[in-house]
């Protein structure tokens, strides 16, 4: 008599955990996970000032620099106003403010990829990669020294009485002054304006719904980059008032 075996399949086991208590290389991956409470996770300001012209914009802005955890500032001017930062009885210590003069909106790119460099640079402690970067951005030559960042404006030890700049910068405070020019040198780009010379200023036409659609997602792209940096962001921008269908103004 024949006898019938009888296979039976198991089913598969739940795949092992060991793979989950092995601990992971030290090498970088794909993301970083860190506790939503970490104290090691530093804050930064992320604000828009905004009101009319001479009601202390730029003043309250420059301010930061009285507040040691947000020195250096840099404040990147697409116009005039300067003389505001400078012999302000309202801003104390105007030495640690750098200002740059963008007239060109690819110039708000590099400034844009140079502190993102920085931050991580000076997150990381590396001085001399902060030192290169900023001889390479603003053209300092090898042959000037650079002071340690640690050092103190105006304490230079060949002449006490001069301003020292000289040293190696780490920004944790950026300054856009403004956001209405940026709007505007990106919608004359747009437009294709910078070609254009006064002489013909009577030809251009109107800006239409082209223009004004990609001016718009051009700003709403540089104020999310400098948004996301790891420092503190100022944006200023000049106050403008809507009036509705009820005569209204907002």
């Amino acid at each position: 008599m024949a006898t019938q075996t009888t296979q039976t399949t198991q089913a598969p086991s739940a795949p092992s955990n060991t793979a989950a208590r092995t601990p992971l290389p030290d090498s970088p991956g794909a993301f970083r996970i860190g506790a939503l409470a970490d104290p090691m996770r530093k804050r930064y300001i992320k604000a828009l000032f905004y009101g009319a012209p001479g009601s202390g914009k730029t003043t309250l802005a420059g301010s930061s620099a009285d507040i040691i955890p947000m020195r250096d500032i840099l404040a990147i001017q697409f116009e005039g106003g300067h003389e505001v930062l400078m012999d302000n009885p309202r801003i104390k210590n105007p030495e640690y403010i750098d200002l740059v003069r963008i007239k060109q909106p690819e110039q708000l790119q590099k400034l844009y990829e140079f502190l993102r460099h920085h931050c991580r640079a000076r997150d990381k402690g590396a001085i001399n990669e902060l030192e290169g970067l900023q001889r390479a951005t603003f053209g300092i030559p090898a042959d000037i020294e650079l002071a340690p960042s640690d050092t103190p404006p105006g304490d230079d030890p060949e002449d006490p009485d001069s301003p020292f700049q000289l040293r190696i910068r780490q920004y944790h405070t950026v300054i856009l002054d403004s956001l209405t020019e940026i709007e505007a040198q990106n919608l004359a780009k747009a437009m294709k304006l910078d070609s254009v010379g006064l002489e013909h200023a009577g030809e251009i036409e109107k800006a239409g719904w082209d223009e004004f659609r990609l001016n718009n997602h051009t700003m709403q792209r540089i104020i999310r980059a400098f948004r996301d940096l790891e420092m503190n962001v100022i944006f200023i921008c000049a106050q403008r008032y809507d009036q509705d269908e009820l005569k209204r103004y907002h």
